[in-house]
């Protein structure tokens, strides 16, 4: 046991013991700080890894996409789909359809053409609908004559509605009568956005 009068005597070496349970304590605080700021650090910098990596692979999503865009684009280019509308090489074909199918008779009218879509882009997808009309033996006719027009490729084609009627039977051996309407889809610089 301690006794009174020995208490002068460890003063210091309580004092000691003291300061140095602080100092443990004190540098066992700072370090603890240090570790939760380099883990806040790392998670922020995890974090940050992931974000850009994301970006990364959104990225070369995005390149893939854009390259099969850039190649449909140019093999439109190349047939003519993009530019001015090739509508004496439509008419051709539709003559050349006529044929092919055996009509024999037809009549057709292009009317102007428009825009599909508003769109501040570049470029812009216009329209041209075609009216169709003529007479066919039967209607296996009809679908050699849209093939063979589908097959342009200066335009891409679209068959928007047909309709069929049997006609009178008075001199045309009961034929079908028709009535189409096609579009001739192009792509068209927007001339104000080109310069």
């Amino acid at each position: 046991m301690i006794a009174s009068d020995d208490l002068p005597r460890l003063k210091w070496a309580i004092s000691a013991v003291v300061v140095a349970a602080a100092t443990v304590a004190a540098a066992w605080w700072h370090l603890e700080d240090q570790r939760k700021q380099v883990r806040s650090e790392l998670d922020l910098a995890q974090r940050a890894y992931r974000s850009a990596h994301a970006r990364y692979v959104d990225a070369q999503r995005d390149e893939d996409q854009i390259r099969r865009v850039i190649a449909h684009f140019e093999d439109f280019r190349g047939r003519g789909v993009v530019g001015p509308e090739a509508r004496l090489e439509w008419v051709e074909r539709v003559r050349r359809a006529r044929e092919f199918a055996a009509l024999p008779q037809l009549e057709f009218e292009i009317r102007p053409r428009r825009p599909l879509r508003s769109s501040d882009a570049r470029y812009r997808l216009t329209a041209s609908t075609m009216s169709v009309l003529g007479e066919l033996p039967h209607e296996g006719r009809l679908l050699d004559f849209l093939e063979q027009v589908c097959e342009e490729t200066s335009a891409l084609t679209r068959v928007r509605r047909c309709r069929l009627a049997r006609m009178a039977a008075e001199g045309n051996g009961g034929h079908l009568g028709f009535e189409c309407e096609i579009d001739w889809i192009t792509v068209q610089p927007d001339e104000e956005n080109a310069s």
